[in-house]
């Protein structure tokens, strides 16, 4: 009796112990690695050290933020959100073999990331307004904006992600999400660097190969079982598209909202002006389409190759 009460508490200490693990984790993810670009530079870039009067980053030289909650920064808030939140959310599916342990671990999951997310956004806000209370930047209308976008950005990427740790064959958007901000990722380690061209031309590259192993992986998985998942494939694609228009727009209003644009009276028009950016930028705007072209190509050569695997075996077993 006392052995079975004995071997119960220590599956339990061990699902908890597990639990645990996997909350810390999830928050390390989402916040350490989906900012890494930020934290390797000590949670503050040198832009703000010197920031000219009028700029949106004004009177926060020398503050160190948990996240880079600041309006000329709204690109790599939005890329370091997306990648970290769509990875914290993968975690269950990377983690759990099997069906009955992936719903705990998503609840667990999820859990840590909204928990993570709303505690290292409060603290950046805080610290703005404690360092910048005057400028802009500590404004409580532009916070509660950039907030907003850090709270919706987070919800997004983790539906996307839940649904392929519910799912795998719903990978690929997960994936094509978070493809679509490597780029921007990528950028953000160079940062007042003063890389030279060469640095800056094998940075796009690199951005390029890990677009394409990214998208390949997760066109593979989600069609492991069922060839009926690559009707995703296209919707996929669509997101690393649309992603680069995304960024143009959202390079022009971050470069338009700053003290001396006349906010608030000005955002309707700052904000009109950011979807004509988008939409003239959707087809005009340079686009590497070998990765994605890549990806689905290689896909389709594994499918056809495994299908032809599976009909040799099944004509052997006859």
């Amino acid at each position: 009796m006392m052995t079975a009460m004995d071997g119960s508490a220590s599956r339990h200490g061990n699902r908890l112990l597990h639990g645990l693990g996997l909350a810390v984790l999830t928050a390390v993810t989402c916040w350490l690695f989906g900012h890494l670009p930020w934290v390797l530079s000590g949670f503050s870039w040198p832009t703000t050290e010197a920031a000219p009067v009028g700029s949106s980053t004004e009177g926060l030289a020398g503050v160190r933020l948990t996240l880079p909650l600041v309006a000329a920064f709204l690109p790599s808030l939005i890329a370091f959100t997306v990648i970290g939140a769509v990875a914290a959310a993968l975690l269950p599916l990377v983690l759990t073999t099997r069906s009955g342990q992936r719903l705990p671990a998503i609840a667990v999951s999820l859990a840590s990331l909204a928990v993570t997310t709303v505690v290292v956004t409060l603290l950046a806000r805080s610290a703005i307004e404690e360092h910048a209370s005057d400028a802009f930047a500590g404004d409580s209308r532009v916070l509660l904006g950039l907030v907003l976008v850090v709270f919706v950005t987070t919800a997004v990427a983790a539906v996307l992600g839940t649904l392929a740790s519910l799912q795998v064959g719903f990978l690929p958007l997960a994936a094509a999400l978070a493809a679509g901000q490597l780029p921007v990722w990528i950028e953000g380690f160079l940062v007042d660097r003063g890389p030279g061209v060469d640095t800056t031309r094998v940075a796009e590259q690199v951005s390029h190969v890990l677009v394409f192993v990214v998208l390949l992986v997760a066109f593979v998985l989600s069609v492991r079982r069922s060839a009926v998942w690559v009707a995703l494939w296209p919707v996929a694609v669509a997101l690393v598209w649309v992603a680069v228009p995304f960024r143009v727009m959202t390079t022009q209003l971050a470069g338009q909202l700053r003290p001396s644009s006349g906010l608030p009276d000005t955002l309707p028009d700052i904000l009109r002006g950011g979807l004509e950016v988008f939409r003239a930028s959707f087809w005009q705007a340079h686009q590497a389409r070998w990765p994605w072209v890549a990806a689905v190509l290689v896909a389709l050569a594994w499918m056809a190759a495994e299908g032809t695997r599976r009909r040799r075996g099944g004509s052997l077993g006859t």
